[in-house]
């Protein structure tokens, strides 16, 4: 039969049990913010993606404009 662990003993394995928990409780908090974070960065992705687009028309627009065809038009 194992002997009994002293006081010291026992506060220092309980200690370490309640660090344990605190950093399963860190865990969880983040486990449970993810899922936000994550819509998040998906929101700001497509957010990214239509910029993307509209600067890319623009440029599409402006090419034409300043076409060399453009410029011949213009000059009549």
């Amino acid at each position: 039969m194992a002997a009994e662990k002293t006081i010291p003993e026992r506060l220092s394995e309980l200690h370490k049990l309640q660090l344990i928990d605190s950093q399963l409780d860190e865990i969880q908090v983040l486990k449970g913010e993810l899922p936000m974070e994550v819509l998040d960065l998906e929101d700001e992705i497509e957010g990214l993606q239509i910029r993307v687009q509209k600067l890319e028309d623009s440029k599409k627009r402006s090419a034409r404009w300043h076409s060399p065809a453009q410029k011949q038009n213009q000059r009549f």
